[in-house]
């Protein structure tokens, strides 16, 4: 069982002991919900101010609802990797999970959904797991937290996982503050969830474009899309279009991106997952610069 304070793991996409595991037996997922306060080079660490800062309550007392974005590590027993975890207004959650490489935090897969909170429980009954290239697995997800701490395990057919984590800093990141587009423009080197590496530009309208940078023949991915900022979070919603030649050829996948500094450095995080309309497969992104 993880507890607040355990240290992230994991050496990075694909090569972390989970997604190794994973993917040698075949598994359509494995969600990573565990979360536990870290350091080093994630964006989680000492000192956040609240799941969502300015709600009531000491730091052992719970919200009234849990928002915001969270930081850790997830554990299926003996595997541990690194997590991102964001709650919107309305419980609707994007929990983005991998290990550490290239420099920043490198997403192999990704569960979403939309709970509900209640006396500083959160529970839900629609969470998919989205891993890799594989279809989504269905799953459920309970939790307990406060202003400072979130505990619990997510349910799925055939495994359980265990989580524990803490708000990313506001020095870091401030959910509160508009989403600013600037903070984005420009060039991003990135890599998709099925390990394809791309180059994104996005401009400053928010429209953004990207096509496989990697050095093998054959038609490439290309992609397109928009990222509009949302009026009361710092966050981006996101509509990616697919080309022919990527793995979700031609398909339209909507969700959310955010971005962080990485605690202690100048270096900027970029985060985008989303989902198709029947929530049976989705893509996410991940990229440092």
């Amino acid at each position: 069982m993880l507890t607040v304070g355990d240290s992230e793991t994991g050496p990075g996409p694909g090569a972390t002991a989970f997604g190794a595991a994973a993917r040698a037996i075949g598994m359509a997922a494995v969600t990573a919900l565990a979360l536990s306060a870290c350091g080093g080079d994630g964006a989680g660490g000492e000192g956040g101010n609240g799941v969502s800062p300015g709600l009531p309550g000491g730091p052992g007392d719970p919200p009234v609802r849990l928002e915001g974005a969270w930081s850790g590590s997830f554990e299926i027993d003996p595997a541990r990797g690194d997590a991102r975890w964001l709650v919107l207004p309305g419980g609707e959650y994007w929990i983005l999970y991998g290990g550490q490489g290239g420099g920043g935090f490198a997403v192999d897969g990704f569960v979403q959904g939309s709970g509900v909170s209640t006396d500083g429980k959160f529970a839900s009954a629609d969470a998919r797991d989205f891993f890799g290239i594989d279809p989504a697995v269905a799953g459920t997800l309970e939790a307990s937290y406060t202003n400072q701490s979130l505990l619990g395990a997510a349910s799925f057919p055939q495994w359980t996982i265990d989580f524990a984590g803490a708000p990313i800093p506001s020095t870091s990141y401030d959910y509160d503050a508009p989403a600013a587009l600037a903070d984005i423009v420009g060039l991003w080197p990135m890599r998709l969830m099925d390990g394809t590496p791309v180059d994104v530009t996005v401009q400053p309208d928010g429209r953004f474009s990207g096509i496989d940078s990697s050095n093998f023949g054959g038609p490439k991915c290309q992609f397109t899309g928009t990222m509009a900022a949302r009026p009361g979070e710092n966050v981006f919603d996101a509509v990616v279009e697919f080309g022919p030649a990527c793995f979700l050829a031609n398909q339209f996948i909507t969700g959310v991106g955010f971005t962080y500094t990485i605690a202690g450095t100048a270096v900027r995080e970029f985060l985008v997952a989303g989902v198709n309309g029947i929530r049976g497969r989705g893509m996410a992104l991940h990229g440092t610069r």
